[in-house]
């Protein structure tokens, strides 16, 4: 499934609504550049599709090392 703000034409990248799962979807907007899509799926409810707004500064992801002893690296693309 694929989705857009009303009155834009920009739309999101695809995303499975054939299991539960949680994701954040890229959208091309400047004022709202993410959206938190919840797919829950039920026997007896069906299929409910939760969106919410990200705000920049919001947390797309969690991190854990879960090695022992070792360390891990990361930043943000385009960042030393």
């Amino acid at each position: 499934m694929c989705v857009r703000y009303h009155e834009t034409n920009g739309k999101s990248t695809s995303f499975s609504t054939e299991d539960k799962h949680r994701t954040l979807l890229r959208m091309d907007d400047q004022q709202r550049p993410g959206l938190h899509v919840e797919v829950i799926v039920t026997d007896f409810h069906g299929y409910t599709i939760t969106f919410g707004d990200y705000q920049t500064g919001d947390a797309p992801l969690l991190i854990v090392n879960t090695l022992i002893n070792q360390t891990i690296s990361f930043y943000q693309k385009d960042q030393k």
